[in-house]
C-alpha cells in the first residue's frame, strides 16, 4: 500500500513508476531516447554567427511527440519533464552569463498564448542559476513559421527577422546562450546570434531540445 502514495505514471509508457517519485521517465523509455553529446553541424549556413549549436536530444519517437504536445497543443507540464532530462544532461551551464530566448512575433506570440522557449528558458535558468533575458531579443518581421518552409527557403524567410531590445541591457553579457526548441537547419538561431554578435556579444552558443538526425 506504501507504494500506492509514491506512484506515478512514466511520460513515456504511462504505467506507474514505483521506485522513485523524481523519476518521471521509466528505465525502458528512458533506454529509448537518444541523446546527443555533441554539438550539431549545420551545412546550409554558409556563414554562421552562432559558435556552437547543442541539441539534448535526437527528434524522433517520443521526444518528438513530448516537444509537439509541448508547444503545438500547450501541454506546458511537459516542461517539468524536459529540465528533468536536462539535470542528466552534461552541460557547462556556468560558461554563459545569461540565456536569452529566441522570439515569437507579437502576433503569434498572442494567438500562442505563450513562448515555449521562454517558458524552457525561464525554467533552466532557475533550475541552474543563470540569469534568464526573457526579451532581449525581439522578432520584427512575422512571416510564416520555418516548418512550414522547405529547408532550402528558410534562410530567406527569416533573414533580418530580429532585433535588439535596447532596454533589456542585454550588451552587457559576453557569453549568451541561445534557447530554443528545436533546431533544423539553424537558421533561426544564426538570424537571432547576428544580431548579438554586432551589439558586441563575444559568444553564442545554442542550447535546443532537440534536432533532427
Amino acid at each position: 500500500m506504501h507504494h500506492l502514495f509514491l506512484s506515478h505514471n512514466c511520460y513515456g509508457c504511462d504505467r506507474p513508476v514505483l521506485d522513485d517519485p523524481k523519476t518521471l521517465v521509466c528505465p525502458a523509455c528512458r533506454g529509448l531516447l537518444h541523446f546527443l553529446s555533441l554539438a550539431g553541424n549545420f551545412p546550409r549556413i554558409e556563414h554562421p554567427r552562432f559558435d556552437r549549436v547543442y541539441s539534448m536530444l535526437a527528434y524522433e519517437g517520443m521526444a518528438a511527440r513530448w516537444i509537439q504536445r509541448w508547444k503545438y497543443h500547450r501541454e506546458l507540464h511537459h516542461t517539468r519533464l524536459f529540465v528533468h532530462l536536462f539535470e542528466d544532461y552534461e552541460f557547462a551551464w556556468d560558461r554563459y552569463e545569461a540565456l536569452v530566448p529566441v522570439p515569437l512575433h507579437g502576433w503569434r506570440n498572442l494567438r500562442r498564448g505563450s513562448n515555449p522557449s521562454a517558458i524552457l528558458a525561464q525554467a533552466l535558468g532557475r533550475r541552474f542559476g543563470r540569469p534568464v533575458v526573457e526579451k532581449g531579443l525581439k522578432r520584427i518581421v512575422r512571416g510564416l513559421p520555418q516548418v512550414k518552409h522547405q529547408a532550402a527557403d528558410r534562410v530567406k524567410n527569416i533573414r533580418g527577422a530580429f532585433a535588439l531590445n535596447p532596454r533589456a541591457g542585454l550588451c552587457r553579457f559576453k557569453t549568451v546562450l541561445l534557447i530554443d526548441d528545436v533546431v533544423t537547419t539553424g537558421a533561426t538561431v544564426n538570424e537571432c546570434a547576428k544580431v548579438l554578435k554586432k551589439a558586441g556579444t563575444e559568444t553564442v552558443d545554442v542550447l535546443t531540445l532537440a534536432r533532427p538526425l
